[in-house]
């Protein structure tokens, strides 16, 4: 009995290990994946509304909108689609402090999401990175040269 004991006992232990690790690193793989696929479906919507505010709204920069903004319905945190509809609701444009608000609040839940630690960063600060406004400093393109004509992702 204790030959046998010896014997199987090791091998037990060596398949349920495997089992272990096939089953964490299968657990794993699919969170690395789907971080991956928030990541570049968040940074493809700020792509897209850089370029509707820069290049204008072109099919293509909708249709990366539209993309992007599915993508982050399918794989986003409740957070972030919150704060996508929050920009929908000001306007979906930039021109105005609401929406201005709204995209940096966005950014904020983005980069909770995806593991980022929006908490430590200062609203002010993200808001200058994206939209400039120092002193010397030139406006961004992300805000348009006429106020409140630009609507981002709307046809």
């Amino acid at each position: 009995m204790n030959d046998v004991l010896n014997g199987v006992l090791p091998l037990v232990g060596v398949a349920v290990g495997a089992g272990l690790q096939f089953l964490f690193g299968r657990s794993l793989e699919a969170s690395k994946q789907l971080k991956a696929s928030k990541a570049q479906a968040y940074a493809d919507y700020f792509k897209a509304l850089a370029l509707a505010a820069t290049k204008g709204r072109s099919p293509d920069t909708l249709n990366l909108a539209a993309d992007s903004k599915t993508r982050i319905c399918i794989y986003g945190s409740a957070e972030v689609v919150n704060r996508i509809g929050a920009f929908e609701e000001a306007g979906a444009i930039v021109a105005s402090d609401e929406g201005r608000a709204a995209v940096v609040a966005l950014l904020r839940a983005m980069r909770s999401d995806v593991g980022g630690t929006a908490d430590s960063l200062d609203s002010r600060a993200l808001h200058l990175a994206l939209f400039g406004g120092g002193k010397n400093e030139p406006k961004s393109p992300l805000i348009p040269a006429k106020a409140g004509t630009q609507v981002f992702f709307r046809r």
